[in-house]
């Protein structure tokens, strides 16, 4: 954040951020349930019968496709789509049980056995005792399987173990990093809860059928797995009364493309209303490198991103006007021709180009020889990252590998993925020698200015409004909008957002809507968005004006909608509770403030958010109480610490704040603001000299802000030190020198 870096005062805070998103080893273990195993711990009985009820009787499936497109369906009945998901087979999945094997990783330690005839996972992931569960569906079939347990309330969670059919071996998708029980993540939690976070794109018609007031689901669905009607969308009637043969007709590659990227890609769902020949922006939000922690600078898959936002990102996804049906076949999944040879690629970058691709020669552009995977375009622009331990799926980026980003900003480059065994300097040594300035490219040049904003680089805004002018990659241009919203104080940063407002892309109108939205003086000119074509758009409107909008408006209908659909999410309950805040029924915005906290206890920006809550209405010692709940909970956390400080200070207990701002420091040493507030403290308590240092060490751990030496500047003044306060006033204007305060000072001086 930019301008004031703030004083003894809580009220200035914001709402942060909703956050959301041990050695491995297997061991035999004895066969058949341990003796301590009791019948009553286990908490999935019966749960066969509840998934024959949640199937929609009547409804299509693909079967009743196979008649009129056999060639097709046996095309899908070989696919990961077909394969999606499935009701457990003893005999199938017998071989992950048999022999029993034992998996022990972080706090989680699991049998996997048969039991009766039936696969069974004893687990202790708690204090308490081990508990066996007996999975009823599974997930997916390579390059591996999780099975998921089904638990009151119509649940059923995925296990963070999964089977590997190739390797013939359980591992954590996690890892070594395991959760621990309680966390939002963790395999019980709702962080790994099917219903809201699977379903919807393993099913064919899935209705999550969420229940706010009993905190439990009446899921349903047409089909298990991805079968024809959930891209395809055709009813009854297409089979009851068939079109003649031969006119048919293929489907729009862009329509197309929106039903494709309802599953693959990482988006926020604003209705769970989707259906095929729909537009993609009516139903969800798609995640930008503008949000922190899911892309590397340049635009590489960091997190799970699923493909479609890093595609969008490129050059061919983008202007190009290249689609998914342009390189896969929707049925099988795998490419229309091969990429081993490059024959994909080359049917558009041959001589003289088609799609408006530049011909390229692969062995002159790749230096490599014809027969080397050095020479394979995928293997250079569309590397592997493994997600989930073992599932190694391709960037759709399509970047150029640029060594010196992986020195410069630690961002994975294709060379040395394939030559692990050098370093990257000789990386850097052979594409300068083959590309030269070539690689000093728009990427490049992209990717250090993102991340500058990453890191929170004051002097990025300019470059940022600069390249803001010049991109033309509309999911780039959205996410730097979004970039710029964390800087509206900047100057030019309004107007450039006032003009986004009209982009012609939806998501660059949502972006610069979210962003303007934070301004109250700027909320006026989101009105005309309530009645935008896209519904992404008009819902950020929507929440920016939030009570402004009667329950009888337009808009009202869809807000609601979308506020429901993430309501059994901790993320999704922090919103309710935002909006019930803004319209003034606290009582309703505590609760689901707590319902949020009690779901992810570790998750420190919704104790941050109520705590706020509770001391803008004036209840300082309620404020007080949540953060010192959120420190027990969280008791290595800096920012809980130093707001708990900032709500003694408020209180008068200078005893107190001290202490917790000394807390802060020792956990966080790097933050200007803890040793800001503890100087003004610690002035306040007339200990000078500790005063001064601590402004010293403020000053010093951020420099770009004039509000240290300043304080500095006026401490010095206090203490009858008129050269020192001249001195720590010119270092205030050299870090802003338009800053009045400063200046004012220094004129107040006598002359030297």
């Amino acid at each position: 954040m930019h301008g004031n870096t703030g004083t003894l005062s809580f009220r200035s805070l914001i709402f942060g951020a909703i956050a959301i998103l041990a050695t491995t080893g297997i061991l035999l273990w004895t066969l058949g349930r341990p003796a301590f195993w009791k019948k009553e711990e286990s908490l999935s009985a019966g749960a066969h019968g509840r998934i024959r009820a949640s199937h929609n009787p009547g409804a299509l499936t693909s079967e009743s496709c196979k008649s009129c497109h056999a060639d097709i369906f046996e095309e899908w009945r070989e696919s990961h789509h077909a394969h999606a998901n499935r009701m457990l087979d003893p005999g199938r999945d017998r071989e992950a049980f048999d022999p029993a094997q034992r998996l022990k990783s972080g706090k989680v330690d699991s049998l996997f056995h048969m039991v009766r005839g039936q696969p069974e996972i004893f687990t202790r992931d708690s204090p308490g005792p081990p508990q066996a569960f007996h999975p009823d569906m599974v997930l997916a079939y390579t390059p591996l399987i999780q099975f998921l347990i089904p638990f009151p309330g119509g649940r059923w969670q995925v296990t963070e173990t999964a089977w590997d059919p190739a390797r013939k071996d359980w591992f954590n998708v996690y890892g070594s990093h395991g959760r621990n029980p309680g966390e939002w993540g963790s395999w019980s939690g709702r962080g790994m809860n099917w219903n809201s976070n699977c379903a919807a794109c393993h099913m064919t018609n899935f209705q999550k059928n969420y229940d706010i007031a009993s905190d439990s689901y009446r899921s349903t669905w047409d089909e298990m797995a991805i079968g024809c009607t959930q891209c395809h969308g055709v009813g009854r009637d297409h089979i009851t009364s068939p079109p003649p043969p031969g006119s048919g007709h293929k489907a729009d590659a862009a329509l197309a493309q929106e039903t494709c990227m309802s599953c693959h890609s990482r988006r926020e769902e604003l209705t769970m209303k989707f259906k095929p020949g729909t537009r993609f922006a009516d139903h969800y939000r798609l995640a930008l490198p503008s949000q922190r922690g899911l892309y590397h600078p340049d635009g590489q898959a960091l997190d799970e991103v699923f493909v479609s936002g890093s595609f969008l990102m490129s050059r061919m996804g983008s202007t190009g006007g290249i689609r998914c049906l342009d390189c896969h076949n929707p049925h099988t999944g795998r490419t229309i021709l091969p990429v081993s040879n490059n024959a994909l690629c080359m049917s558009c970058h041959s001589a003289p180009g088609q799609n408006n691709a530049p011909a390229i020669d692969p062995v002159a552009h790749s230096h490599h020889t014809a027969e080397s995977t050095g020479n394979r375009c995928v293997d250079c622009h569309m590397t592997f990252t493994p997600f989930m331990e073992r599932d190694l799926r391709r960037d759709h980026g399509m970047h150029s590998p640029d060594p010196l980003l992986t020195r410069e900003l630690g961002i994975p480059n294709a060379c040395n993925k394939c030559h692990t065994d050098k370093p990257v300097d000789w990386a850097i040594e052979w594409t300068d020698k083959w590309y030269g300035s070539k690689l000093d490219r728009r990427q490049r040049v992209r990717a250090r200015l993102v991340a500058r904003v990453h890191a929170d680089d004051p002097s990025a805004t300019p470059d940022l409004l600069r390249f803001l002018a010049e991109e033309d990659i509309p999911a780039w241009r959205a996410a730097i909008a979004g970039m710029l919203g964390e800087r509206l104080a900047d100057d030019g940063v309004r107007p450039a957002l006032r003009t986004l407002l009209e982009d012609a892309d939806s998501m660059v109108r949502t972006a610069a809507a979210q962003a303007l939205g934070n301004d109250e003086q700027e909320r006026a000119l989101l009105r005309p968005l309530l009645d935008d074509p896209v519904r992404e758009v008009r819902l950020a409107a929507q929440w920016a004006m939030g009570p402004e909008i009667h329950r009888d408006a337009k808009g009202w209908a869809e807000l609601a909608e979308w506020l429901k659909v993430s309501s059994d999410q901790p993320a999704g309950a922090a919103r309710q509770g935002q909006f019930a805040f803004g319209e003034g029924h606290d009582a309703d915005a505590f609760a689901w403030y707590q319902r949020a906290i009690a779901w992810d206890p570790l998750s420190v920006p919704l104790f941050q958010d109520l705590a706020t809550m509770k001391n803008m209405r004036g209840d300082s010692a309620g404020s007080l109480q949540t953060l010192l709940e959120g420190i027990k909970a969280n008791p290595d956390n800096a920012d809980l610490h130093f707001m708990a400080a900032l709500v003694e200070a408020e209180r008068g207990d200078e005893t107190a704040a001290e202490r917790l701002f000394r807390a802060t420091i020792a956990k966080d040493p790097s933050m200007a603001r803890a040793w800001y507030n503890l100087g003004l403290l610690l002035s306040q308590r007339s200990q000078f000299a500790e005063a001064v240092e601590c402004l010293r060490k403020a000053g010093s751990l951020d420099p770009g802000s004039p509000d240290y030496p300043y304080a500095r500047a006026t401490l010095h003044l206090r203490m009858g030190d008129p050269a020192a306060a001249r001195e720590a006033a010119s270092v205030a204007l050299k870090a802003a020198p338009g800053h009045p305060p400063s200046r004012a000072l220094l004129q107040s001086l006598p002359a030297r």
